[in-house]
């Protein structure tokens, strides 16, 4: 279970250094974080934009239960990647996405 944990903790650590300066709502135990994401962007499309990229998240509206409104937020899952590479991989994709902005969605790899 220590080694879980730690595991945890290390993917939490990555994610916030690599998504500082973005609001991330986590735990720092947690398998998965909050992305708010900036207002030129909405859930669903940030979630897709990152699906052409590879990158799978999901956004809030997948969330909710009945009429309340979603925020603009994506949840990230720190523990769907094998390696803490690939997980770092995908963080700089999305943190890319986040970059260039909703006017111009395809990133080049």
């Amino acid at each position: 279970m220590e080694n879980k944990r730690e595991e945890v903790r290390k993917r939490n650590d990555l994610a916030i250094k690599i998504l500082s300066g973005y609001d991330v709502v986590n735990k720092p135990c947690g398998f998965f974080q909050w992305l708010l994401l900036p207002s030129k962007w909405q859930g669903r499309e940030f979630e897709l934009s990152l699906r052409e990229a590879g990158v799978q998240v999901l956004c809030a509206e997948k969330f909710v239960v009945g009429s309340n409104r979603a925020l603009s937020a994506v949840r990230i899952s720190l523990s769907g990647s094998n390696t803490i590479e690939e997980l770092e991989k995908g963080l700089n994709i999305l943190k890319k996405l986040l970059q260039k902005g909703y006017e111009n969605q395809i990133i080049i790899l």
